[in-house]
């Protein structure tokens, strides 16, 4: 069962499926809330499968989508392969990449980091990367998320598509206009259109 509706609507639609629900059926959300937390007590552990959505669009004006090329992530939580792990696989591979993950806490990490460089979005949806002020923001935000993710016991690998592992070298900002041109290409790849 796909539930594709609000995050915050989420109880309310478990609520109101479960009763039609197969014996068996296996839920999953995918919205940016992440909200298995949710469903998990009211369906079950074994019953879920989180998908991290990187995936999404906006609309600039009535009538127009503008989407990017973005991609999901699913796992078990246990971080097996399962029979119906490969079946949701194959499904949503007709709509976007798919990436199988066997630890899917870490996507979710990389997925709730990835909102650190949402405020750097204007209303119109075009990419504001170039303020120095934000550039260090985002990198001082996502180098505080990889530290509570990695005290979480996670091990996310990027956030804006950028490795972890490079985000404190730009936490007092970019030390020549090539780096901070490098940064901004980045940062805005990863909300590019799609074709």
């Amino acid at each position: 069962i796909m539930i594709t509706g609000s995050a915050d609507f989420t109880a309310d639609a478990v609520t109101k499926m479960k009763p039609h629900a197969a014996p068996g059926a296996y839920w999953s959300s995918f919205q940016n809330g992440i909200p298995e937390d949710v469903i998990v007590p009211m369906v079950g552990r074994e019953n879920v499968i989180p998908v991290v959505c990187f995936a999404g669009g906006r609309t600039p004006e009535v009538g127009t989508v503008v989407t990017h090329d973005g991609f999901f992530v699913i796992g078990e939580m246990d971080g097996s392969i399962t029979p119906r792990l490969k079946e949701l696989e194959q499904i949503l591979s007709c709509a976007k990449r798919v990436e199988l993950s066997t630890d899917i806490v870490s996507a979710r990490w990389e997925k709730l980091c990835m909102a650190v460089g949402m405020p750097a979005r204007n209303s119109s949806g075009l990419e504001t990367y170039e303020d120095r002020n934000l550039q260090i923001c985002i990198a001082r935000c996502a180098t505080e998320y990889y530290h509570l993710a990695q005290a979480c016991g996670a091990n996310p690998r990027q956030a804006i598509g950028i490795p972890f592992s490079e985000w404190p070298r730009y936490v007092n900002g970019c030390k020549t206009p090539e780096e901070e041109k490098s940064l901004i290409e980045r940062c805005s790849s990863v909300f590019a259109p799609s074709k």
